[in-house]
């Protein structure tokens, strides 16, 4: 094999190596894009709402709810890691005083009002 012929090759190695990457590159971020846009923390945030009308309700019961609403958004069926997202959930709401803990229920106290979309083109 000539000088020139090992370059060549190398040059075409490289080149399929990089179409390769980009390839793989874009097949990844396709696979990001098609994701759930509702984070779990987000489903978790919804069903605590649910409930704003001030009566009891089990941690239990609203991690099961957060999980059913992940999982119409798109998401993964996944019953621990709602579990341990709705904790992290509550411990936040807890800390602005929306909702009360009491063994293993809470009880929404706070204010709880849903973000509404911006409205464009309103004179904004």
């Amino acid at each position: 094999m000539t000088t020139e012929n090992v370059t060549a090759t190398a040059t075409a190695s490289a080149a399929d190596l990089k179409a390769q990457i980009a390839a793989l590159q874009a097949q990844l971020k396709a696979q990001r894009n098609t994701g759930s846009s509702d984070t779990r923390g987000g489903c978790c945030a919804l069903a605590v709402m649910a409930h704003a009308d001030g009566n009891a309700v089990k941690v239990a019961s609203l991690e099961s709810e957060a999980n059913q609403l992940y999982v119409k958004a798109g998401g993964h069926d996944n019953e621990r890691e709602s579990h341990f997202t709705m904790a992290h959930v509550l411990q936040g709401l807890a800390a602005l005083g929306i909702v009360q803990r009491n063994q293993g229920s809470i009880t929404v106290i706070g204010k709880v009002v849903p973000l509404q979309p911006e409205v464009k083109g309103k004179g904004k």
